[in-house]
């Protein structure tokens, strides 16, 4: 470590590191990012190399003004006490004089016991002129500010991991089915879990005039295809599994679409299909695939149920159409000429023929999932600033001096005290502390 106590021989990095001007200056930087990034959030700022970058720097400065600052708090710490000092009682208010009758030696056992209940390091030397009786508390205060500077550290320490190892991202999961992935919302890629997660059940109610009141989720965690955890999740009420929080975010319907296909130089039973929107299958001939790519449970409100298909053939033959359920419904809206349409007309694309059967919904939840393993180190630091904080503006290292001598056949008793920061409080403490002697010592109530 440099030799911090001569400013010339320092390092000229350590001497910069621990520059009160660096400081200010980082934290401009930082707050000045920050509301940058309150303002602009699709930019992710806070999750950018130079972000991280100025965290570190205020990390290593904090810690380097702590480090350069401490062997001199550490010499104060150590500082040995000197009971005997006759220039604390220099210039005492009169209210610190206590003139009485009786034997030093006991008056100073009364002055021990008194000292004793509020004071801690009771220490007696006596002199050809004076007997003296030192006390003293909170020299731990001393340290105080270091508790502070510990504490920015472990948020400082917290931020960089929850930014460096945490992320959040989003899953749909359709109501009884499970899930092992996630979409991270920064580059918006996938994630993989080291776990299922499944949706059991979803609901959903309402208030009268038809808003959602409540939404919850009952899930279900696997781990190596042991049920791991269960419960239920709904908005504010979220779930922790392995370091995760999930969150109820939303929710939406899917519809499952139940399609027949017949096929025109065949005979028997028809092809079935239960599809979801989106999902494609393959054409009985295996000459391409389709897949519906819009549905609508009751198509421009009178129509009844309805799905758009759209096929692609190996031989480079795309067509999409309309299939009814109830294909009557059109020929009491639409002219002859327009339901000859091939996008109309579930025969379109030969040799097959589509049907709907019917269209089934179903809901699927959206989780917000988040993991910052940053975060204990982020409250640890809350707590411990909290004290450091009480520690540093609250508590002091308070010295008292009690000296007694012989005065013309009475004992003068003398009562001072310092303290390393507060003064006014010190003196009324002080204060406190000679009435309730002087009461003592003239036979007054014990307190």
């Amino acid at each position: 470590m440099p030799d911090t106590s001569n400013q010339k021989n320092a390092h000229p990095l350590w001497r910069f590191f621990k520059s009160v001007k660096l400081t200010l200056a980082l934290l401009i930087i930082l707050a000045a990012a920050s509301v940058l990034g309150t303002l602009l959030p699709q930019q992710d700022l806070y999750h950018t190399l130079w972000f991280r970058v100025i965290i570190g720097l205020l990390a290593v400065n904090l810690f380097v003004c702590s480090l350069d600052r401490f062997p001199a708090t550490w010499k104060l710490f150590h500082l040995p006490s000197r009971p005997d000092s006759s220039k604390i009682f220099e210039k005492l208010p009169p209210e610190r004089l206590i003139l009485t009758k009786g034997n030093k030696d006991d008056i100073s056992a009364q002055m021990k016991g008194i000292l004793k209940r509020h004071y801690r390091n009771i220490e007696c030397k006596s002199t050809d002129k004076a007997d003296f009786i030192y006390a003293e508390k909170g020299r731990y205060a001393y340290f105080g500010v270091y508790l502070v500077h510990l504490s920015v550290l472990l948020i400082l320490l917290g931020g960089i991991i929850g930014s460096l190892f945490g992320f959040e991202g989003s899953v749909s999961i359709p109501e009884g089915e499970a899930a092992d992935q996630v979409m991270l919302m920064k580059d918006r890629r996938p994630k993989p879990l080291p776990f299922t997660i499944a949706c059991d059940k979803f609901t959903v109610d309402y208030y009268e005039n038809g808003t959602p009141k409540e939404y919850r989720s009952d899930l279900k965690f696997f781990q190596d295809n042991n049920l791991a955890l269960e419960g239920n999740i709904r908005v504010n009420h979220p779930i922790t599994f392995r370091g995760m929080r999930f969150y109820q975010s939303s929710y939406g319907q899917i519809p499952t679409v139940h399609l027949k296909m017949t096929h025109a130089d065949e005979d028997g039973n028809p092809y079935t299909y239960e599809l979801r929107r989106g999902r494609p299958a393959s054409l009985p001939g295996k000459e391409g695939h389709f897949q519906v790519v819009d549905a609508h449970a009751n198509f421009q409100g009178t129509l009844g149920p309805a799905v758009r298909i759209s096929i692609h053939s190996h031989e480079g033959r795309d067509h999409q159409m309309w299939v009814f359920q109830k294909p009557e419904n059109l020929k009491k809206r639409f002219p002859e000429k327009m339901l000859r349409s091939p996008k109309l007309n579930p025969s379109s694309f030969k040799p097959y023929t589509f049907f709907l059967e019917g269209i089934d919904t179903r809901y699927y939840t959206v989780l917000q999932v988040s993991r910052d393993p940053g975060v204990p180190f982020v409250w640890a630091g809350f707590s411990m600033i909290m004290i450091g904080l009480f520690v540093t503006f609250f508590l002091s290292y308070r010295r008292i001096w009690v000296r007694m001598s012989n005065d013309q056949g009475k004992v003068r008793v003398e009562i001072a005290g310092k303290a390393s920061k507060n003064p006014l409080g010190m003196e009324r403490e002080v204060e406190q502390l000679a009435d309730k002697i002087r009461k003592r010592l003239q036979g007054g109530h014990k307190k």
